[in-house]
């Protein structure tokens, strides 16, 4: 057995059978519904492989959001473990086996629990070198933080640097940053949302007209006329929404 270490690749996100299914059930209400309310009619639904496309995308970025947001706040958590451990005079391993431990007691599911358990067997069954299986599960993972924190382990190790000081100071600094772009996500998440309310108004008050009213707005269903402003309403809506995301998926 070599030192590699081969659980999953967090550059991707690859769906399992339950979020397939809830992406094709959303794709398929949301592209009825949207047929049913702007034109009255359900012939929309061939375009229902084009809008399973868009709802996958956006699911697959949402959760591979979701889970590096995760594993940013678990290496927060860590943080806080190796220094304590390094202060004490331990190595990186047993920092390891201790952030693990403190990581299963704190979270339910751990991300990093699970890698650093597999760490520790490399280093235990297959000889491994831990620093270096520590840079392979970094620059898998491809978090800055834990990237620049593997940088300052390595420059400690080749120029003899003081480790306890240098990680002691480097947990602090990125704990705080860490600390502050979370804060900016929740108000850019709160700004999105009450968007995506507003966006979300128009639609709604059709469906009151439609559902009260029918009659009123027949005339939008079966003339030309009102087929077109219903395509012109859609595309706004829908390119309001491309432009809102565009706002605020702001890279801090």
């Amino acid at each position: 057995m070599g030192s590699e270490i081969k659980p999953a690749n967090y550059g991707t996100y690859i769906f399992s059978w339950k979020e397939k299914v809830v992406a094709l059930l959303i794709s398929v209400i949301g592209t009825l519904g949207v047929s049913w309310l702007f034109y009255d009619s359900l012939l929309g639904l061939v375009l229902m492989p084009m809008f399973y496309a868009v709802i996958r995308k956006k699911m697959m970025s949402y959760l591979k959001k979701k889970r590096n947001q995760q594993i940013r706040s678990e290496f927060k958590d860590c943080l806080y473990s190796f220094s304590s451990s390094f202060s004490a005079g331990r190595g990186l391993e047993e920092a390891i086996e201790e952030a693990e431990k403190s990581l299963r007691r704190i979270y339910q599911h751990s991300l990093l629990a699970e890698e650093f358990s597999e760490i520790l067997k490399q280093c235990t069954y297959a000889d491994g070198s831990v620093l270096q299986l520590w840079d392979q599960l970094s620059r898998r993972i491809s978090l800055e933080e834990m990237q620049q924190f593997t940088d300052v382990i390595w420059a400690c190790r080749r120029s003899g640097g003081n480790l306890v000081t240098a990680v002691d100071r480097c947990a602090n600094i990125l704990t705080e940053k860490i600390l502050v772009e979370g804060e900016i996500n929740k108000l850019m998440s709160q700004k999105k949302y009450e968007g995506q309310m507003i966006l979300m108004m128009p639609a709604l008050l059709l469906l009151a007209l439609k559902l009260s009213s029918p009659m009123y707005l027949s005339v939008m269903y079966q003339t030309a006329i009102g087929r077109i402003l219903m395509t012109v309403a859609l595309v706004i809506i829908i390119g309001s929404y491309i432009v809102l995301e565009r706002m605020m998926n702001v890279q801090i």
